[in-house]
């Protein structure tokens, strides 16, 4: 995407034949994902833009990089998004941010750290001991807290961002 990603072919004119052209996708969802932690508003305006110059529909934006994105970024990303009526679908390997979203105190290494001080019992178990998330801890999914709690905090999310499409999960 950029400048990088544009090849414009040079010509004097360009002929079209008259008549009716459209065009169907063979794949519903076509795009890609966005979660640089370097990412700036020209390359937010340049990806999104370019996205939608290739017939690109939708957009995953990772949720490892969310909350240290600064909010005029994330901001633009949306808008940007739904200016041009794309699918926005957030998360990903997401299954930490969301056990951990209500913490809101810092990186999502750092909000997973803080839950599971509290819940070390929503962590997978193995070989006796529970990992903690930065030991690629799973969580621990028959535990009934997880699954509330992801729930809860993916509701308080969708409230917090009404439009988006989509939340993907996955293990992490």
């Amino acid at each position: 995407p950029g400048v990088e990603g544009e090849d414009i072919p040079r010509q004097k004119t360009i002929e079209i034949e008259p008549g009716l052209r459209s065009y169907t996708p063979s794949m519903v969802y076509r795009g890609m994902m966005i979660g640089n932690r370097a990412i700036t508003q020209k390359d937010v305006e340049d990806w999104i833009d370019w996205m939608a110059k290739n017939r690109l529909n939708y957009c995953n934006i990772l949720s490892w990089h969310w909350d240290s994105m600064p909010k005029m970024l994330s901001t633009k990303l949306i808008s940007e998004i739904e200016k041009r009526d794309m699918i926005w679908d957030f998360g990903h390997h997401s299954f930490h941010y969301f056990i951990s979203y209500h913490f809101k105190k810092g990186s999502q290494a750092e909000n997973c750290k803080a839950w599971f001080k509290e819940h070390p019992e929503q962590s997978a178990l193995k070989d006796g001991k529970r990992l903690p998330p930065e030991a690629e801890g799973q969580l621990c999914l028959p535990d009934s807290g997880v699954f509330e709690t992801i729930v809860r905090n993916i509701t308080s999310f969708i409230r917090e961002y009404p439009k988006v499409d989509i939340i993907t999960m996955m293990p992490n």
